[in-house]
């Protein structure tokens, strides 16, 4: 695998994840290769996935491409050392998707580096001060399990789970009324 190019990269890594891990359905939920249009420019985005509630979209490298990132970080504001390199590169790359798509949620992968983060924000907070979620190997995956369900899974998506976990905020639940 360490000479993967991106599609397979994508085939035997990121759509397992996906699918198998994180319970995503392909063709309901998630789309491939969509086409991103502006300026007379077309580009494709890896996967865009959405629910009736939110949307992300992620970029895929080949599993080969170095994310230079701290393993010892959990959380890095997107200006500092994830704004360096490949991994700096490819932010921007899918940044600037998510907003020609009007989505706010952006992932960047290699397969084992998962960086999660808004990438549109409307709440007066600037894209450098933004605060990403890493995942620096698939052990540090494995080892942080539930908080990667918790931020990536279909359930906890759709249940406002990037929401709460990226920007703080508890997502808006239907009153409950007792009914006699």
């Amino acid at each position: 695998l360490c000479d993967a190019n991106e599609a397979e990269t994508r085939k035997l890594v990121i759509d397992t994840i996906l699918e198998t891990v994180l319970g995503w359905v392909p063709g309901k939920d998630v789309s491939y290769e969509e086409r991103v249009h502006e300026d007379k420019k077309t580009t494709y985005a890896d996967y865009i996935i959405r629910t009736a509630g939110t949307s992300l979209v992620i970029e895929a490298k080949r599993f080969g491409k170095t994310f230079e990132i701290p393993t010892k970080h959990k959380t890095a504001k997107l200006s500092g050392v994830l704004a360096a390199g490949a991994v700096g590169e490819a932010i921007r790359q899918v940044r600037d998707y998510a907003r020609q798509k009007s989505i706010p949620f952006a992932v960047v992968t290699n397969g084992t580096v998962w960086i999660v983060f808004p990438a549109v924000r409307t709440d007066g907070v600037s894209f450098d001060d933004t605060q990403a979620h890493i995942f620096s190997s698939l052990a540090d995956i494995e080892k942080r399990f539930v908080n990667f369900w918790e931020l990536m899974s279909r359930q906890r998506v759709i249940e406002g789970g990037l929401e709460s976990t990226l920007f703080g905020t508890v997502p808006h639940l239907p009153d409950r009324r007792l009914i006699s």
